[in-house]
């Protein structure tokens, strides 16, 4: 069984290694829909809940090894 600090260690080591990235999203490409502040935001919250739900599922597998 993993403790819970290795479990951390896990989702961090995770987060390191998806985090190592950036990411570009073309204004010109939003297929007619507006780009402005409250919908960049959206899109940042819903990126977030995205990165948490996959790093959680990495996790989970951690724990399962």
């Amino acid at each position: 069984m993993i403790g819970r600090e290795e479990l951390a260690v896990d989702v961090l080591d995770a987060a390191v290694r998806l985090l190592g990235c950036t990411v570009e999203i073309p204004y010109a490409n939003a297929n007619g829909c507006e780009v402005n502040a409250e919908s960049a935001r959206e899109f940042g919250r819903d990126l977030a809940v995205a990165l948490m739900k996959f790093l959680q599922d990495e996790a989970g597998k951690a724990v399962a090894k």
